[in-house]
């Protein structure tokens, strides 16, 4: 890795500086996530227990990167993972 040094930078300032911003963005996650279950998304509620969410993409029609495409133009940043069914 020629860049480790800016990754290493940008964990080491979560660390040291954001740490008392996480359990704001873990109640906000849960919060997406419960939103999205009721909105009728496959989310398993009991696995959210970070700042992470994992939705399927699956039950729109959508694969994971037309989901990502898609949440983008709503101004909700997302990275896609998986196969044609996360």
């Amino acid at each position: 890795m020629r860049q480790v040094g800016i990754i290493a930078a940008a964990g080491i300032i979560a660390l040291e500086r954001m740490v008392d911003r996480l359990p704001e963005d873990h109640a906000n996650a849960k919060l997406l996530a419960e939103g999205l279950y009721r909105l009728g998304f496959d989310v398993d509620l009991s696995i959210v227990e970070t700042n992470m969410v994992y939705v399927p993409a699956s039950p729109v029609g959508m694969s994971p990167a037309g989901l990502a495409a898609a949440l983008a133009r709503l101004d909700i940043p997302c990275k896609p993972s998986g196969g044609t069914s996360e």
